[in-house]
C-alpha cells in the first residue's frame, strides 16, 4: 500500500526517538537519500506517494540507524568543509572538529612565504584533509601538490576516488605504508598534517558509533600517544624550513601532546590551538628558516 512521504518521515522519527537524539534529522536524511531529494524538497513533496519497495528500503535504513550505525556509513557520504566525501567502513568518518586543521593551516600560511607548497597528509583516510587543503590553497592562487599515506589499501582507494571526484587527482600521490615508511629520505614538505589515532585503549567514554569505524584509525596504545610519538620522530627529517605541522588530538590531551612534541622535536616552535568549544584540539609546529 502506497503511503505519503510525510507519513514515512513520521514513522522513521517514531522508530528512532528512543535510540537517537537527532531522530528527526536522521529520518530526514535517510528519506532524502531514498528519494534523492534534499530537505526542502521533502517538504515540497510531502504529499507525494512512496511505493511499498521504497518504504521497505527506507525502513531498512532506519533499522540500521536504530542499531547505532552512523548516518555517513549508511548513505556513504559525509560533508567536510562544505564538500561531500565518499566514506566506507575502511575509513574514519570526517568530523567537524577536524575542520580546525584546515582553519589553522590557512591562518599560518604567511609563515611559509612560498607560492609553491608541498603537503604531506599522514593517515589520510578519506583524503578529506589534503583534498580540502589543496582546494582552499588553490583559491589563494598557490601552486600546491602533495602526498597522502595510509596503512590501509582500501582507505587509499576511497581517498583516490574522492580526489578524482573533486578534481585534484593529478595533484596528489597516494602511497601505502605506516606513517613515514612510504616517504623517501630526501623528501621534505612545506606542510605536514595528520589526524592520527589518539584514543587510549582504556578509554571508556568512546561514542558507541565508533564501534563501526576501523579501530586502527581510533586507538593508539596505552595512553593514546603511541602514533603521535612515531609521527613526531620523522618531522626533523621531513619538515622543511620554513614549514608547518598540524595535528588533531583529543580535547584532554593538550598538555601531554605539547610536552611530548617539545621533548621529541625541540627545534620546532610548538603551540596548542582550541576549537570553537574552547577545548584544546590542534597542535601547531612551526619550523623557521635559519638565518
Amino acid at each position: 500500500m502506497e503511503r505519503k512521504i510525510s507519513d514515512l518521515l513520521s514513522e522513521g522519527v517514531e522508530i528512532l526517538t528512543e535510540s537517537s537524539p537527532t531522530s528527526r534529522l536522521d529520518a530526514e536524511i535517510l528519506l532524502g537519500y531514498i528519494f534523492n531529494i534534499n530537505k526542502t524538497e521533502l517538504v515540497i513533496h510531502r504529499n507525494s506517494l512512496a511505493s511499498d519497495a521504497q518504504r521497505v528500503c527506507y525502513l531498512d535504513l532506519i533499522k540500521r540507524r536504530q542499531l547505532g550505525e552512523p548516518i555517513a556509513y549508511i548513505i556513504g557520504s559525509k560533508e567536510f568543509f562544505g564538500r561531500d566525501f565518499w566514506v566506507t567502513t575502511a575509513t574514519l568518518i570526517p568530523r567537524p572538529e577536524t575542520e580546525h586543521l584546515i582553519d589553522e593551516a590557512l591562518k599560518h600560511l604567511n609563515l611559509l612565504k612560498n607560492d609553491r607548497l608541498y603537503i604531506l597528509d599522514l593517515g589520510t583516510g578519506t583524503g578529506a584533509i589534503i583534498i580540502t587543503l589543496i582546494l582552499e590553497l588553490q583559491k589563494q592562487g598557490l601552486n600546491v601538490r602533495g602526498i597522502a599515506t595510509d596503512i590501509s589499501a582500501d582507505a587509499l582507494k576511497v581517498a583516490a576516488e574522492n580526489a578524482k571526484k573533486l578534481g585534484v587527482a593529478d595533484l596528489i600521490e597516494f602511497r601505502q605504508g605506516y606513517w613515514w615508511q612510504p616517504i623517501k629520505s630526501e623528501e621534505t614538505f612545506s606542510i605536514v598534517v595528520s589526524n592520527p589515532p589518539y584514543i587510549s585503549i582504556h578509554d571508556k567514554n568512546v561514542s558507541l558509533g565508533t564501534r563501526f569505524e576501523p579501530a586502527s584509525a581510533l586507538y593508539a596504545g596505552e595512553d593514546g600517544l603511541k602514533d603521535y610519538a612515531d609521527i613526531l620522530d620523522g618531522l626533523t627529517s621531513h619538515l622543511a624550513a620554513p614549514g608547518l605541522f598540524l595535528g588533531e588530538f583529543g580535547s584532554t590531551q593538550g598538555e601531554d601532546i605539547l610536552t611530548l612534541a617539545k621533548f621529541q622535536v625541540p627545534k620546532i616552535e610548538w603551540k596548542i590551538c582550541k576549537d570553537l568549544a574552547g577545548l584544546d584540539r590542534i597542535i601547531v609546529g612551526i619550523s623557521r628558516k635559519s638565518n
